[in-house]
C-alpha cells in the first residue's frame, strides 16, 4: 500500500468513527435526558451507531499500524470487533490502555465487545432480529464506550499526524 493510500485509509476509518462516537454520544444524551424507555427502538439504533463506531475507530488505528484497508474488510475481521481489538492489542494499543482521568481502553472496549460484539457483527441491531439483542447500561456504562472510543480516535489523531 502506498503512503498515501494509506494515509487515506486511515483518515477515512477516523472521520468514520469520529461521526459515529459524535453521533452516539447526542442520541445518549437525548435519551438519557429525555427518560426515553428502554423499550424504544432508538436504544437498539444507538448500539449499532456504538458499535459501528468502535469498529471504524479500531480500523483507524489498525491502518495507523500498517494493515492494509484489503486485510480490514476481509475474515477474520471485517465487522469482528473482537479480532479487531485483540489484532490492535498485537499491534501496540496495550501501550495506549491507561490514560488518567479516562476509564481504562483495553478493559472497557473488551466489555463493550463481550456484550455486544456477537449481536454488531451478526447486524442484529440493524435489523433488530432474533428474540432480543443485548443492551449496555444507560448511563455511565454507554458513556465510558464513547470515551474510550473518542480516546482511541485521538490515538490514532496523533499517531497518523490527522486533522479535518
Amino acid at each position: 500500500m502506498t503512503t498515501s493510500t494509506a494515509v487515506t485509509a486511515v483518515k477515512a476509518y477516523w472521520m468514520s468513527g469520529i461521526g459515529h462516537c459524535n453521533s452516539a454520544e447526542i442520541i445518549h444524551h437525548y435519551l438519557t435526558t429525555n427518560n426515553i424507555q428502554r423499550s424504544d427502538s432508538t436504544w437498539v439504533a444507538l448500539q449499532s451507531i456504538i458499535g459501528f463506531g468502535a469498529e471504524n475507530a479500531l480500523k483507524a488505528y489498525l491502518a495507523s499500524a500498517d494493515m492494509t484497508r484489503d486485510a480490514l474488510l476481509k475474515k477474520p475481521f471485517g465487522h469482528n470487533l473482537r479480532n479487531l481489538l485483540n489484532e490492535a492489542k498485537v499491534r501496540g494499543l496495550n501501550a495506549y490502555a491507561v490514560d488518567s482521568g479516562r476509564p481504562q481502553l483495553i478493559t472497557e472496549l473488551e466489555k463493550f465487545i463481550s456484550l455486544c460484539g456477537d449481536d454488531y457483527q451478526s447486524f442484529n441491531y440493524r435489523y433488530i432480529e432474533g428474540d432480543g439483542v443485548t443492551l449496555l447500561g444507560a448511563g455511565s456504562s454507554t458513556d465510558n464506550v464513547i470515551r474510550c472510543l473518542q480516546h482511541l480516535l485521538n490515538i490514532v489523531e496523533s499517531k497518523a499526524g490527522l486533522s479535518f
